[in-house]
């Protein structure tokens, strides 16, 4: 620990073969390129900002966990309009029901090339339906914001930055091996 500094955090990396920890005093995304150097592939993670660097590389594509938008829009069910929120919920679950349905990673392309798109399709619809102004600074405007700014290609200065990636949270529809979530991740880190 630096002198004086009373927090520290708890990086991780992890995949079907282990989990490597390293402890950081700071929370930069510099952090991560550190960690992330000389890796080409997908990286689940959440929305943090901090990785916000990954949309300008060619090597690596970023996919954005489902169970965060759940988990955002779940949470909203005891603070707001809960049918608004529970229809959200309802949504992301049947593309985990989706999943389920497939038998090898074969059929799994396949349910997400009809079954998943046709079921981000209606999310984005849902978004399209029930984004407005007044729900900006609401837990359930918060959630849209969420969901959406993982729905659209990353932007800066009005442009997308990177051909190469979709919305985040799509890139599970182009590649079978991309999981939904970063779960197993996260139980690795409370499990290890």
């Amino acid at each position: 620990l630096k002198e004086g500094n009373k927090k520290g955090y708890i990086w991780s990396i992890s995949n079907n073969y282990g989990v490597f920890y390293q402890y950081e005093t700071t929370r930069s995304g510099d952090v991560a390129k550190e960690m992330l150097k000389g890796y080409r592939g997908s990286v689940i993670a959440d929305a943090y900002c901090g990785y916000n660097f990954i949309y300008f590389m060619d090597e690596i594509i970023l996919a954005l966990c489902w169970a965060h938008v759940r988990r955002k829009f779940y949470d909203t069910m005891t603070v707001e309009p809960k049918s608004k929120a529970e229809e959200m919920v309802k949504l992301i679950d049947d593309l985990y029901d989706i999943e389920h349905e497939a038998k090898n990673f074969e059929e799994l392309k396949n349910l997400r090339e009809t079954k998943s798109k046709a079921k981000v399709d209606e999310i984005e619809k849902w978004v399209q339906d029930n984004q407005s102004e007044g729900l900006k600074n609401s837990s359930l405007g918060k959630a849209i914001s969420y969901l959406t700014k993982g729905l659209n290609p990353f932007t800066s200065k009005g442009k997308i930055v990177n051909s190469n990636h979709v919305g985040s949270l799509k890139e599970f529809l182009r590649n079978p091996y991309i999981p939904l979530d970063n779960n197993m991740a996260e139980r690795s880190q409370k499990y290890p």
